[in-house]
């Protein structure tokens, strides 16, 4: 084979920009595209990851109850709602990427609460 015939084509920006939205004939958005797959595996990837920090978070917290025993009702109780949102969170990655800004939400705003109260 010779240099000339093993030339790979490559397309032209034009075309890889003039999608077209499946449900019509409007062009589709620049987030539509074949890289959709890998932003949805991101997104999921990075709830799983708050699900695992959520879940080693509360462990630590109800570690961290026998070690310094001062407002260790509300360290248990983090500790508990931790986990359980941890455990949430893995359990439905897909559930938990949609629902995850009420559910940090709820969690910073208890965290907030017990720290401004123990303090």
């Amino acid at each position: 084979m010779t240099t000339a015939t093993m030339e790979t084509k490559q397309r032209p920006l034009v075309a890889a920009t003039a999608r077209r939205h499946p449900g019509g004939d409007r062009p589709a958005p620049l987030c539509y595209s074949a890289d959709y797959s890998a932003k949805v595996s991101t997104w999921v990837l990075v709830v799983q990851i708050l699900g695992i920090w959520w879940l080693i978070s509360g462990i630590f917290d109800l570690v961290y109850m026998f070690i310094d025993h001062t407002a260790w009702g509300w360290k248990l109780f983090i500790g508990i709602v931790s986990i359980l949102a941890g455990i949430y969170i893995l359990q439905y990655p897909l559930a938990s990427a949609i629902a995850i800004p009420k559910i940090l939400a709820l969690v910073l705003g208890i965290w907030g609460l017990i720290y401004a109260w123990s303090c």
